[in-house]
């Protein structure tokens, strides 16, 4: 049973770390020790083990840049999503150090793909804020939900949460694009002021950011390619107008107590009538 025990072993500092037989192998370059390990049936329960980091075997095999071991991992049956406290997945934390490698891996590797962390943040959300085009495209082919929105960035928790199109926005053009081409909605529906529902060309305008359709400009952000603006993404929005939510009917207001009802208007007379000659409305006396 030496492969699912867990044996404190010393680290350089000198300090004690929890570790398994699989970590202490990944530690020394995994090879014929690591085989062997896996081949074991004792092995099997300390697949998905941690260490004192929070580490697996995988994550360990992961983050030394170590992607043959992580195969064998693998394919013994190690999971691919297993998660730390914080809720977040060996995707999200490759994706989140900027490891594009590490998070194209474990895409190709069945890695769930819209996976929310303990404060709402997707793998997309993650990859679009790390700036990383490569990882992003994988995840839109992949069939990531492009219109999950992730929380702020406890910018606002008041505030609506940024769909992925608006984050890609601030990011430059080269997301903007891999999102539009994989067919995001370019209109961006959401929530505005006083309840209001707008476009993200609406919330541009509102945050006084300036679009020039001359230059394929919007300042503060980056210049966007005229593939992307050929596919409506700021044109579209130019013919929609803002939903106001509707406002209450008013309330027709009743005659109470001690009111004066309102008389009838007199009749008229008709034309000639008790009158003769002169004034035809006018009776003589």
């Amino acid at each position: 049973m030496i492969g699912a025990q867990t044996i404190m072993a010393a680290g350089s500092d000198g300090a004690s770390y929890r570790r398994t037989p699989l970590h202490v192998a990944v530690l020394n370059g995994g090879g014929e020790t690591l085989s062997a390990l896996l081949e074991s049936p004792s092995c099997r329960p300390a697949l998905d083990a941690k260490d004192s980091d929070g580490q697996t075997p995988l994550s360990l095999a992961l983050s030394r840049g170590m992607p043959e071991a992580a195969v064998e991992l693998l394919r013994g049956g190690a999971s691919v999503d297993v998660a730390d406290a914080e809720g977040r997945t060996l995707l999200h934390r490759a994706i989140s150090s900027a490891d594009a490698e590490g998070a194209l891996f474990l895409l190709n590797n069945g890695a769930d793909i819209d996976v929310r962390t303990g404060e709402g943040e997707t793998p997309l959300s993650l990859a679009i804020e790390g700036n990383l085009p490569s990882v992003v495209e994988c995840l839109c082919r992949r069939g990531a939900d492009l219109s999950a929105a992730a929380s702020n960035n406890n910018k606002d928790p008041f505030a609506p949460p940024d769909p992925p199109l608006w984050r890609a926005l601030q990011q430059g053009e080269d997301l903007a694009s891999i999102l539009v081409r994989h067919g995001v909605d370019t209109d961006g529906w959401g929530e505005g002021p006083d309840g209001c529902q707008q476009t993200l060309l609406h919330r541009c305008i509102d945050e006084n950011l300036q679009v020039n359709y001359h230059t394929n400009t919007v300042r503060p952000f980056k210049k966007i390619r005229n593939e992307y603006l050929g596919l409506g993404l700021l044109p579209g929005p130019l013919r929609m107008r803002r939903e106001q939510p509707p406002s209450p009917r008013p309330r027709r207001r009743r005659r109470g107590r001690g009111q004066r009802p309102r008389l009838p208007a007199p009749p008229m007379l008709p034309v000639g009538a008790a009158g003769g000659r002169g004034h035809p409305h006018r009776a003589r006396g």
